[in-house]
């Protein structure tokens, strides 16, 4: 077919609109998104087809063979201005159409903070809107309409992220997103013709309509309509990585945007196998993890009854000597089912090196009980600890012959142990006991490997700066093998490697059949009536304020 005089090549089942940006040819449009089927509200990306009476919308369509298609004439470039200009009477347009724009937003790179978005520099969205796209590429510099401010409450008493329906466009995408996504119907269009507004039934908040969180209304709204409540004024990020979410066994795919060395948002990767959908966690408690206070920051020695910050060497020594005070049989080692892979075969190589055979899993062992339960329960069992020879933590702690434990999480009954080490990332009820406490970093600050609930192993990379003085819990663990001279893996590759063959023994379990459905995961995320907020052993809901709301709210439904 032809599209503005150029030969494209068309695809079966594809729109107007698809190859036309398969083809590199811009056409206008706000309702339709890459993630959902066609609606056609927006009239945005109304086209001409010989042969075809009127004016169709590109993104309904059906492309056919030796379809000719102008997207762009005067004709059409007026009827499309006059459209948004319309919709501009009652969006707040003032930094759009300012003489001034370039140079307010060269000398402020970052949203000003307001209570009320009446223009771009006061929203969120300025660095990323779709509108501002659209009016760009039509040219608008005036709108002959006086304009109208919607006058709606700004939405902020439910968690995570606002609303602000004064500069809502209408354009369905949330109300879709929530609907055919992910399954859940939360909001709605509400009233009629001028009075139309996204709502909830009979206008409750989201926590009352059963709402997840998730966000994907925020990842589809193509204004400042919805945002995030925790990252929406840090301006322009310095640099996105794509890594992995290591708070549950599906390991949902997130890009991690990052500015001044640290992380600042998470979002979702949409060429991932979770196909860009994220659950509360992910999407938005993962900075508020890795940022909080409560993090460990130093290496730290119990001397004369207090813990006293060290250097890592005097850190290893201290448990190299404290370990070799006991026989094996008098040794636990807990293993954190939030590890990665790597930290988790060299704390088994650690554990083998000793002639420990008390070893016990932080949890049970199911999906959605940990970031890497997959990975650390086959390395386990690789190692020869199988479900029979795999101690509950809480028994383990209590073992009258244990007198040396070692945790890598938060750990209920150890405070009889006579030498505890704790190897963690948040302090804990555990540290009033630790001899010596070993700070290490989370998941978003390592390179390493997961084992997702498919079995397939996905990369961990580093995202932000390593925190203050913490460590990779692989590599504690090497420099403590090595302290028993054991062997000295010198590189992650190497360890990588190990891993990776120990897991090949491992089956994968079978679950194409779950993984056929593109809505696999918003299906397993409804069904999860009971989700773990739970990393490293610390419940999130007593450092994520928003989260305990949400489980509250839960609760009382």
């Amino acid at each position: 077919m032809k599209i503005d005089g150029k030969e494209v090549e068309v695809k079966k089942g594809q729109t107007v609109l698809e190859v036309a940006r398969d083809a590199g040819i811009y056409i206008p449009t706000l309702c339709t998104h890459h993630e959902l089927p066609s609606f056609g509200s927006c009239r945005l990306c109304l086209v001409k087809i010989d042969g075809m009476r009127g004016f169709p919308t590109a993104c309904t369509t059906p492309a056919g063979d030796d379809m000719v298609v102008t997207t762009g004439d005067e004709e059409l470039t007026t009827l499309k201005r006059n459209i948004l200009t319309l919709l501009l009477s009652e969006h707040p347009n003032s930094c759009i159409l300012c003489e001034d724009k370039e140079l307010c937003e060269k000398y402020r790179s970052c949203p000003m903070k307001a209570g009320q978005i009446t223009g771009c520099q006061l929203c969120p969205n300025k660095e990323d809107c779709d509108l501002r796209e659209v009016i760009e590429h039509l040219g608008i510099e005036r709108v002959d309409y006086e304009f109208s401010y919607k006058h709606m409450d700004l939405e902020r008493n439910d968690p995570f992220f606002d609303r602000d329906y004064n500069i809502c466009i209408l354009c369905g995408r949330c109300v879709r997103v929530c609907d055919e996504i992910r399954g859940m119907g939360v909001i709605a269009f509400t009233k009629r013709g001028h009075e139309t507004r996204i709502d909830t039934a009979f206008g409750k908040s989201h926590l009352e309509t059963g709402c997840r969180f998730c966000g994907a209304c925020v990842d589809v709204c193509p204004t400042g309509a919805l945002s995030a409540r925790g990252t929406k004024w840090h301006g322009a990020l310095d640099t996105q990585v794509s890594t992995v979410c290591g708070l549950c066994n599906i390991n949902c795919g997130i890009v991690a945007g990052v500015k001044w060395g640290k992380l600042i948002e998470t979002t979702p990767d949409h060429d991932s196998y979770t196909n860009g959908q994220l659950c509360v966690l992910g999407r938005f408690c993962i900075p508020g993890i890795v940022n909080h206070p409560l993090r460990i920051k130093y290496p730290q020695v119990r001397k004369d009854g207090w813990l006293i910050p060290v250097d890592w060497e005097e850190a290893f020594e201290a448990v190299a000597e404290g370990l070799k005070r006991y026989q094996p049989n008098e040794i636990g080692f807990v293993l954190s089912l939030d590890l990665g892979n790597e930290a988790a075969f060299m704390l088994l190589q650690l554990a083998a090196k000793l002639g420990v055979k008390n070893v016990a899993l932080a949890g049970e062992p199911k999906t959605y009980a940990g970031g890497n339960v997959f990975g650390v329960s086959a390395l386990c069992e690789t190692a020869g600890f199988n479900d029979g020879k795999l101690m509950a933590p809480e028994g383990l702690a209590k073992q009258g012959e244990l007198k040396a434990i070692y945790t890598t999480q938060d750990l209920a009954g150890a405070e009889d142990a006579e030498f505890l080490i704790v190897q963690d990332v948040f302090s804990s009820h555990s540290l009033n006991n630790a001899s010596v406490v070993l700070p290490a970093l989370s998941f978003m600050e390592v390179e390493g490997s997961v084992t997702s609930f498919d079995g397939n192993i996905r990369n961990m990379s580093p995202t932000a700066e390593p925190y203050a003085r913490a460590m990779p819990d692989w590599e504690i663990a090497r420099n403590i093998l090595k302290a028993f001279g054991g062997k000295d893996y010198y590189a992650l590759e190497e360890v990588r490697s190990a891993v990776d063959g120990e897991l090949a023994k491992h089956k994968k379990p079978d679950v194409e059949e779950i993984l056929s459905d593109r809505m696999w995961l918003p299906n397993f995320l409804k069904e999860n009536k009971d989700p773990q907020y739970v990393y490293r052993g610390m419940d999130l809901t007593d450092i994520i304020d928003d989260l305990r709301v949400l489980k509250e709210g839960n609760d009382e439904r």
